[in-house]
């Protein structure tokens, strides 16, 4: 039982809430029986976990999940630990590293392209979203937020899991991943509107950051833009929202054509 704060485990966990931890030690950090049971079900490779004993065995899903825990990675602490180690206010009682995942490769459907997005929640939304959506992938560009950061893996609900990342991409690599597809980039207006655009044809959307927008570049290499048309005077839909509009209406379209699939 690991009864101290100074425990290297506890400080090892902790360094995975930054950046620059995840990026030196391969890993990310996750929280709660929802994720961690997300991550054991995608066979992901736990390096460390750590568990309140008390609290997880308190409910049938806490106990059952104690017994599908790696041997030799899995390590019990008392709760005021596992609260040191956790990102959130209100720890669940159970919080692990867990190594990145092999990169998958792009499935048919649109992928989606996250352009200097920087708030982490909306990143997680849009993964959410695309995993949702049937979308092929979900890249990231340079300056973007982390893909793996503790806020973008609880937006994302386990979806990391189920799609795709590329994460942290310069555009000459977005531009070799989306071969061989037409990008489009969401704008607030003046873009074709998002149903009268053909997605089942191989594309690729580009959304920017809440505030500037697509960077000069995306703009300049995209074949098109697409916009959500709305009523009146209404500002315009956040990142997250409209990458899931659209991603929906792809698959709406694709559902229809026959070419939708599901992630597995």
């Amino acid at each position: 039982m690991i009864t101290s704060t100074a425990n290297p485990r506890v400080r090892f966990l902790r360094s995975l809430h930054e950046r620059r931890g995840r990026r030196e030690s391969g890993c990310f950090l996750i929280e709660g029986t929802r994720l961690v049971s997300d991550a054991l079900q995608a066979g992901a490779t736990f390096e460390m976990i750590l568990y309140d004993p008390t609290r997880m065995t308190a409910s049938p899903i806490g106990a059952t999940m104690l017994e599908r825990l790696p041997s030799g990675v899995a390590f019990a602490a008392d709760e005021r630990v596992v609260a040191a180690a956790c990102d959130t206010a209100t720890p669940q009682g159970i919080v692990a590293a867990v190594k990145h995942p092999p990169q998958r490769p792009i499935e048919d459907g649109l992928v989606l392209i996250v352009d200097a997005l920087q708030d982490p929640g909306n990143l997680g939304t849009i993964i959410r979203s695309a995993a949702a959506a049937g979308a092929g992938a979900v890249v990231t560009t340079e300056g973007s937020a982390d893909v793996f950061g503790p806020k973008a893996m609880r937006a994302g609900m386990g979806a990391h899991f189920r799609i795709g990342l590329y994460p942290d991409q310069p555009w000459r690599a977005v531009e070799d991943l989306t071969r061989g597809r037409s990008l489009l980039v969401a704008l607030p207006r003046g873009g074709c509107p998002c149903w009268a655009v053909d997605w089942t044809r191989p594309s690729g959307l580009i959304i920017g950051g809440e505030a500037a927008g697509a960077t000069d570049y995306a703009r300049k290499i995209a074949a098109g833009a697409v916009t959500i048309p709305m009523h009146g005077d209404v500002e315009s839909l956040n990142a997250a929202m409209a990458a899931s509009i659209i991603a929906f209406e792809s698959f709406r379209q694709r559902t229809q054509a026959g070419q939708a699939y599901h992630h597995t």
